[in-house]
């Protein structure tokens, strides 16, 4: 209902010559004939004054921001334009949302370039190409192992290493999400027999979902599929997902992740902190473990806020019984602060960066020998 009502301000906002289009989700597409490049602002901002409006749903008050993205012909063909303006629309989106972006070269480049990486990124997935690393997660109460989170790395033949925020960035916006989520699950259960390896005492796999792969009808047998494969049992996998990604569709996230917790797997919010910030909704949610963002762990020993904040999540969870981890530890002194405030686990490249699994067993052992600065267990 609200996208109808915003398709009806967007006609009325355009000239009857224009033609207005719902693209998809919630994109649309105007296109205007014999207009320039100051008309297609000008109109533009007439389409972004209408939906500041707030719309009135059966007396619910809902407000909504557009971030729109200008393409001009000639030369261009349709797919092309198409093409060029969703690459505005994201360039207005990474630059804050709310805003109108105007195609240029720089985008042009990037465009071809984000297509290339895409086409590229699906014959890697189909031809199993990427490699899972894992990081460690420390137990700072007992100093010992807590588990590993897989993230995923790409060595291109021609790119070189591609950063994961890269690539990750391009399977979401591409609709290929779910595949790499897919694969993350699989790759795991071939994976389990060289983790078991480096973690004898107790396996426990992290693996992060998206918000696509989350509203994938298949995840629940893909991940079934992938402890039955690994002969894994349910407690030893952890599913994450991140705060906004939760948000999306809270209602949905929570049915998903309670079927899952049917079957004994673990879910956590992943980067707390950076979206609704609310732990409200927690008790709504089946989730076990809180991950505070490392935005937060990286100022807690200098940023009295980021301090605060980080206080405030690691009590009120543990009054909820949920465990709580910081991320991104690289420093002593934030070790220091974390053991104080009763965080249950940490991660980052103070204890280890994310390793092939191979190399995994060796970092394990020796991570128990080290201090890292400060007492890791009381």
């Amino acid at each position: 209902r609200l996208l109808v009502c915003v398709g009806k301000r967007l006609v009325a906002a355009v000239r009857p010559e224009d033609t207005v289009a719902r693209f998809g989700g919630d994109g649309f597409v105007i296109v205007c004939e014999d207009t320039d490049e100051a008309r297609a602002q000008e109109l533009a901002g007439q389409m972004a004054a209408a939906l500041a409006e707030p719309f009135d749903l059966d007396g619910q008050r809902v407000h909504v921001r557009a971030s729109i993205g200008i393409a001009v012909s000639p030369p261009h063909s349709a797919p092309d334009l198409v093409r060029f303006a969703e690459a505005a629309m994201y360039d207005a989106k990474a630059r804050g949302r709310n805003r109108v972006q105007v195609f240029n070269a720089a985008l042009a480049e990037e465009s071809a370039d984000r297509l290339a990486l895409t086409n590229d990124l699906r014959d890697a997935l189909a031809r199993d190409e990427l490699v899972l690393h894992y990081q460690p997660l420390m137990n700072l109460r007992t100093g010992d192992l807590l588990g590993v989170e897989a993230l995923a790395r790409w060595h291109h033949p021609t790119r070189g290493p591609v950063s994961p925020a890269k690539f990750v960035a391009v399977a979401e916006a591409t609709g290929l999400a779910a595949a790499l989520g897919r694969w993350a699950l699989d790759r795991v259960s071939r994976d389990v027999a060289v983790l078991r390896t480096a973690m004898p005492r107790g396996l426990h796999v992290a693996v992060n979902i998206s918000a696509a792969h989350l509203s994938d009808p298949g995840l629940e047998d893909a991940v079934l599929s992938a402890l039955q494969a690994g002969r894994m049992s349910a407690d030893e996998l952890v599913l994450e997902v991140t705060e906004s990604t939760m948000m999306d569709n809270l209602d949905h996230a929570r049915a998903v992740l309670e079927r899952l917790r049917e079957h004994g797997v673990h879910s956590a919010i992943d980067d707390f902190g950076t979206g609704y910030s609310s732990l409200g909704y927690l008790k709504r949610l089946p989730v076990s473990t809180v991950k505070i963002d490392r935005s937060f762990i990286e100022n807690i020993t200098e940023d009295a806020d980021a301090l605060a904040i980080t206080s405030s999540v690691v009590r009120l969870a543990g009054a909820m019984g949920l465990t709580t981890v910081a991320e991104g530890v690289e420093r002593p002194e934030q070790l220091a602060v974390l053991r104080e405030l009763g965080c249950t686990a940490a991660q980052g490249f103070l204890f280890s960066p994310a390793v092939a699994p191979a190399t995994l067993a060796e970092i394990v052992k020796n991570l128990p020998k080290q201090h890292f600065g400060a007492q890791l267990a009381g």
